[in-house]
């Protein structure tokens, strides 16, 4: 495998794109279902605290910088030929995530940041939430097998 721009954008888009759909599925299969066992007002306290916390480097520089390389997969992937549509998907899959991030989860994060801990709040924020986030899931590790595939067929 040759080590191109191209190359070297989707091995970063592969990598980033599995990271945040793995911290996506990790709420998906064991924190969501684990605050659904406490009580309202402490699983809206620790969500709170989580949902601050996630606006930290640990989290934004992963989740935003694969965004800049899924961006500059999908300028450069249309209309270069087949071996450059692959991880344009890919990355497309990725940005829908994004998409889906900052029209659905982070309103509905801040608008639990300002609710008070009762059952209502918390099943108001988790009708959308959890939905929203299992498309994002599923959109980010979609991306990130493209990815690999095309990485696969760059061989």
């Amino acid at each position: 495998m040759t080590h191109t721009k191209p190359t070297t954008l989707a091995l970063i888009g592969a990598i980033g794109s599995g990271m945040v759909g793995g911290f996506y599925l990790a709420f998906s299969g064991v924190i969501m279902p684990a605050l659904h066992q406490l009580p309202a007002a402490d699983a809206v306290r620790i969500m709170q605290s989580i949902n601050r916390a996630a606006v930290g480097p640990a989290f934004m520089i992963p989740f935003w910088g694969t965004a800049a390389v899924s961006a500059a997969l999908v300028t450069r992937g249309f209309g270069r030929g087949t071996k450059s549509v692959l991880p344009a998907v890919g990355a497309g899959l990725y940005l829908a995530g994004v998409a889906v991030t900052v029209i659905c989860n982070v309103p509905l994060n801040n608008k639990l940041d300002a609710a008070a801990g009762t059952q209502l709040a918390w099943e108001a924020f988790t009708s959308g939430w959890v939905p929203a986030n299992h498309i994002r899931t599923a959109a980010s590790i979609a991306g990130a097998v493209l990815l690999v595939g095309a990485l696969r067929r760059r061989k």
